[in-house]
């Protein structure tokens, strides 16, 4: 089993499940407080292909630390700008 089969097997396991549609998708969060990383951090997750934050100020010290280079730990599959 390869890495990607294993990164979305419960994904795949569901009838009729396109798992391209979510590789090709793009995603726009505004902010960068602990919201906006949980919701990055469940796209990224899921296999969202580009994730986009826009941020204003400084980021909030949440539990993601470096926020890219998290996601990218979590999925390098996923695109985050």
């Amino acid at each position: 089993m390869t890495n990607e089969n294993i990164r979305y097997d419960r994904q795949q396991r569901i009838e009729n499940w396109d798992q391209k549609k979510l590789t090709n998708a793009k995603v726009a969060i505004v902010g960068g407080g602990q919201l906006a990383q949980f919701t990055a951090a469940s796209l990224a997750s899921l296999g969202v292909g580009t994730i986009n934050i826009y941020n204003g100020r400084e980021s909030e010290e949440g539990f993601l630390g470096s926020l890219e280079q998290t996601l990218h730990k979590m999925n390098p599959e996923t695109n985050v700008k």
